[in-house]
Protein backbone atom coordinates (compact mmCIF):
# COMPACT_ATOMS: atom_id res chain seq x y z
CA UNK A 1 0.00 0.00 0.00
CA UNK A 2 1.40 3.35 -1.27
CA UNK A 3 1.32 6.22 1.71
CA UNK A 4 0.73 9.73 0.73
CA UNK A 5 1.45 12.98 2.59
CA UNK A 6 1.17 16.65 1.62
CA UNK A 7 4.39 19.04 1.88
CA UNK A 8 2.48 20.47 5.42
CA UNK A 9 2.55 17.12 7.32
CA UNK A 10 5.90 16.35 6.68
CA UNK A 11 7.23 19.51 7.17
CA UNK A 12 5.08 19.34 11.12
CA UNK A 13 6.66 15.83 11.53
CA UNK A 14 9.96 17.08 10.94
CA UNK A 15 9.22 20.34 13.45
CA UNK A 16 7.46 18.07 16.18
CA UNK A 17 10.53 15.90 15.54
CA UNK A 18 13.11 18.38 15.82
CA UNK A 19 11.27 20.39 18.77
CA UNK A 20 10.98 16.96 20.57
CA UNK A 21 15.23 16.44 20.31
CA UNK A 22 16.32 20.32 20.51
CA UNK A 23 14.07 20.83 23.08
CA UNK A 24 14.32 19.51 26.68
CA UNK A 25 11.35 17.45 28.07
CA UNK A 26 10.60 18.40 31.91
CA UNK A 27 7.74 16.99 33.32
CA UNK A 28 5.71 18.98 35.49
CA UNK A 29 3.51 17.54 38.55
CA UNK A 30 0.08 19.11 39.39
CA UNK A 31 -2.08 18.75 42.47
CA UNK A 32 -5.35 18.39 42.67
CA UNK A 33 -6.93 20.15 46.27
CA UNK A 34 -10.35 19.57 48.28
CA UNK A 35 -11.57 22.26 50.00
CA UNK A 36 -14.64 21.74 52.53
CA UNK A 37 -16.92 24.68 54.08
CA UNK A 38 -20.01 24.88 56.37
CA UNK A 39 -23.16 26.58 55.58
CA UNK A 40 -23.26 29.85 57.14
CA UNK A 41 -26.55 29.81 59.64
CA UNK A 42 -28.69 31.78 56.57
CA UNK A 43 -28.05 29.09 54.35
CA UNK A 44 -31.51 29.36 53.04
CA UNK A 45 -30.62 32.65 50.96
CA UNK A 46 -27.52 31.23 49.37
CA UNK A 47 -27.45 30.26 45.85
CA UNK A 48 -24.08 29.13 45.52
CA UNK A 49 -20.47 29.40 46.66
CA UNK A 50 -17.28 31.19 45.32
CA UNK A 51 -13.89 29.52 45.84
CA UNK A 52 -10.66 31.82 45.24
CA UNK A 53 -7.32 31.78 45.55
CA UNK A 54 -3.56 33.05 44.47
CA UNK A 55 -0.14 32.84 45.33
CA UNK A 56 -0.40 36.11 47.91
CA UNK A 57 -2.19 36.19 51.79
CA UNK A 58 -5.36 38.25 50.95
CA UNK A 59 -5.66 38.36 47.35
CA UNK A 60 -7.60 35.70 45.53
CA UNK A 61 -7.56 36.31 41.38
CA UNK A 62 -8.61 32.96 40.41
CA UNK A 63 -12.23 31.83 41.51
CA UNK A 64 -14.30 29.05 41.28
CA UNK A 65 -17.94 28.46 41.45
CA UNK A 66 -19.16 25.72 43.88
CA UNK A 67 -22.52 25.93 42.93
CA UNK A 68 -24.53 25.31 46.09
CA UNK A 69 -22.16 22.30 47.17
CA UNK A 70 -19.93 22.60 50.31
CA UNK A 71 -16.92 20.91 48.87
CA UNK A 72 -15.02 21.40 45.72
CA UNK A 73 -11.54 19.99 43.74
CA UNK A 74 -9.00 22.37 42.09
CA UNK A 75 -7.37 20.52 39.88
CA UNK A 76 -4.26 21.30 37.96
CA UNK A 77 -2.19 23.26 40.13
CA UNK A 78 1.66 22.86 40.31
CA UNK A 79 3.67 23.22 43.00
CA UNK A 80 3.98 26.64 45.07
CA UNK A 81 1.70 28.23 47.71
CA UNK A 82 -2.05 29.04 47.88
CA UNK A 83 -4.12 30.80 49.82
CA UNK A 84 -8.10 30.01 49.52
CA UNK A 85 -10.97 31.62 50.75
CA UNK A 86 -14.70 31.71 49.81
CA UNK A 87 -17.77 33.58 49.49
CA UNK A 88 -21.44 33.14 49.39
CA UNK A 89 -23.52 34.52 46.97
CA UNK A 90 -27.29 35.33 46.67
CA UNK A 91 -29.61 34.76 43.90
CA UNK A 92 -29.28 38.81 43.43
CA UNK A 93 -25.58 38.43 43.06
CA UNK A 94 -25.13 40.11 46.23
CA UNK A 95 -21.93 38.15 48.35
CA UNK A 96 -20.72 37.37 51.51
CA UNK A 97 -17.35 38.71 53.01
CA UNK A 98 -14.81 36.52 52.61
CA UNK A 99 -14.67 32.88 55.03
CA UNK A 100 -11.35 32.23 56.78
CA UNK A 101 -8.67 32.37 54.45
CA UNK A 102 -6.37 28.42 54.19
CA UNK A 103 -2.75 28.65 53.37
CA UNK A 104 -0.94 25.54 51.35
CA UNK A 105 2.33 24.74 50.17
CA UNK A 106 2.55 22.16 47.52
CA UNK A 107 5.70 20.15 46.67
CA UNK A 108 5.26 17.24 44.88
CA UNK A 109 9.66 16.69 44.68
CA UNK A 110 10.19 13.45 46.10
CA UNK A 111 12.32 12.45 48.93
CA UNK A 112 15.94 11.63 48.80
CA UNK A 113 17.05 7.99 47.86
CA UNK A 114 18.07 5.86 50.61
CA UNK A 115 21.38 6.14 50.96
CA UNK A 116 24.71 3.19 51.90
CA UNK A 117 21.84 0.08 50.56
CA UNK A 118 23.29 -3.05 51.24
CA UNK A 119 22.86 -6.88 51.78
CA UNK A 120 21.59 -8.39 54.96
CA UNK A 121 22.14 -12.14 55.43
CA UNK A 122 19.70 -13.42 58.06
CA UNK A 123 19.95 -17.26 58.62
CA UNK A 124 18.07 -19.15 60.61
CA UNK A 125 17.89 -22.45 61.96
CA UNK A 126 15.33 -24.49 63.83
CA UNK A 127 16.52 -27.84 65.65
CA UNK A 128 14.67 -29.59 67.50
CA UNK A 129 16.20 -31.25 70.69
CA UNK A 130 14.50 -33.81 73.13
CA UNK A 131 11.13 -32.73 70.83
CA UNK A 132 11.42 -29.17 71.76
CA UNK A 133 12.27 -26.64 68.77
CA UNK A 134 15.79 -24.48 69.42
CA UNK A 135 15.79 -21.80 67.25
CA UNK A 136 19.69 -20.26 66.23
CA UNK A 137 19.71 -17.13 63.91
CA UNK A 138 22.27 -15.65 62.33
CA UNK A 139 22.96 -11.86 61.10
CA UNK A 140 25.77 -10.96 59.02
CA UNK A 141 26.40 -7.34 57.91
Amino acid sequence: MRHVMCIKEVTMRKVFFLLAVLLPIHAIALSTVDLAWDAPADASRVAGYRVCYGAVAGSHPACLDAGTALTISIPSLPDGNYFFAAKSYAANGQESGWSNEVALTLNSTPPGAPANLRTVTVKVAVKFINGKPVISAIVSR
